[in-house]
C-alpha cells in the first residue's frame, strides 16, 4: 500500500472515529470496537488502524478515566443508579478496574451517597403504592432499587425508615 493510499485510508478512518466520539464520550474498547468494523470493510484499514487510535488517543478523544468520571456522573445525576450498576456498566464497556476505582473515589467526594439516591428514588414513587399492604410494597420498593443496582444493605436500609 502507498503512502498515498494510506493517508486516505487514515483520513476516512479518523473521520469516523471524530463522528463516532462527537455523539457521546467513549470508552477505549467502544471507540476500538467500531474503528475494526470501519477497518475491515476498507481495504488496508486493518493496518492503520493503529495509527488512528494514536491519533485519537493524542487529541484526547480516548480516555477511559475521564470516560468513566462521566458516566458516574451521569448515572448518579440524572436517574440514580447504584455503585454495583455503574460498576458493571463500566466492566462491561470494557474500563479497567483500575479506572473505575479512581473514578468512583473521586466522585464519592463530589456526588451523594448511594443511600441518599436510594432515598431520592424512592420518594418520587412510593406514592403509587400508598394503597398496598406494607410487605407488599416493601417488596415492589426492593424491586425498584434492585434494578437500578443499588446493594441490598442500602436498599433495606432505606425501606426500613420510609415505610
Amino acid at each position: 500500500m502507498n503512502e498515498s493510499a494510506k493517508t486516505e485510508v487514515s483520513s476516512k478512518l479518523l473521520n469516523a472515529g471524530f463522528r463516532y466520539v462527537s455523539i457521546r464520550k467513549r470508552s477505549e474498547k467502544e471507540i476500538l470496537d467500531f474503528l475494526k468494523k470501519k477497518a475491515v470493510k476498507i481495504a488496508g484499514g486493518i493496518t492503520v488502524l493503529d495509527d488512528v487510535l494514536e491519533k485519537l488517543r493524542g487529541y484526547g478523544y480516548i480516555d477511559d478515566s475521564v470516560f468513566a468520571s462521566w458516566v458516574i456522573e451521569s448515572r448518579r445525576s440524572h436517574n440514580p443508579h447504584g455503585t454495583e450498576s455503574i460498576v458493571r456498566e463500566l466492566k462491561g464497556k470494557g474500563v479497567s478496574p483500575e479506572d473505575i476505582e479512581a473514578s468512583l473515589q473521586k466522585k464519592s467526594t463530589e456526588t451523594r451517597t448511594d443511600k441518599e439516591l436510594a432515598k431520592q428514588v424512592l420518594e418520587k414513587i412510593i406514592g403509587r403504592y400508598q394503597g398496598l399492604p406494607p410487605y407488599e410494597k416493601k417488596r415492589k420498593l426492593f424491586g425498584v432499587l434492585g434494578r437500578r443496582g443499588f446493594a441490598f444493605s442500602v436498599i433495606s436500609s432505606v425501606v426500613d425508615d420510609l415505610v
